[in-house]
């Protein structure tokens, strides 16, 4: 008999009806500085703690290895680190995974839930959209490049 997991969210999270598209790379492998190339992922919820996004990359879950994710929310860049939590391998042979934001302090904290509220709105009233980079056939999401799995090749 499993059990069901509780949710150990500290913050809610916005579900995206239509993905959110984002760039990631690695930022920082130990504490080091490196430079990667950039990878495209759709967001599928977020809130101020984190985020689940899906990407055909195969990525380590390794706290010691910080990516940096970069969106458009309601007009605004958006850069957030976050350490990969867990992975689940998709039937699509896409991976689903969580993400834990760091490096963040209480005014970053509350000014992300103000922004995830004001697009909350937004989108529910369908104004949203366009201020917001939603994964679609013009994007360069993972989904619409027809990309295979792919290791990321730094491990």
């Amino acid at each position: 008999m499993s059990e069901k997991r509780e949710n150990q969210r500290r913050y809610f999270r916005h579900h995206f009806e239509i993905p959110l598209c984002a760039s990631m790379r690695i930022a920082t492998i130990d504490g080091r500085v490196v430079e990667t190339k950039t990878a495209f992922i759709c967001i599928h919820d977020i809130g101020a703690g984190g985020m689940k996004f899906q990407s055909h990359l195969k990525l380590p879950v390794n706290q010691s290895v910080i990516f940096n994710f970069s969106m458009k929310i309601l007009e605004k860049l958006l850069d957030k680190q976050g350490e990969v939590l867990r992975c689940n391998k998709l039937e699509n042979g896409a991976y689903e995974y969580g993400v834990n934001f760091v490096h963040t302090n209480e005014n970053e904290t509350q000014e992300m839930l103000v922004l995830i509220s004001k697009m909350q709105i937004a989108l529910r009233n369908k104004v949203g959209q366009n201020a917001c980079s939603m994964c679609s056939q013009k994007t360069n999401c993972y989904k619409s490049n027809g990309k295979k799995e792919v290791e990321y090749g730094v491990f």
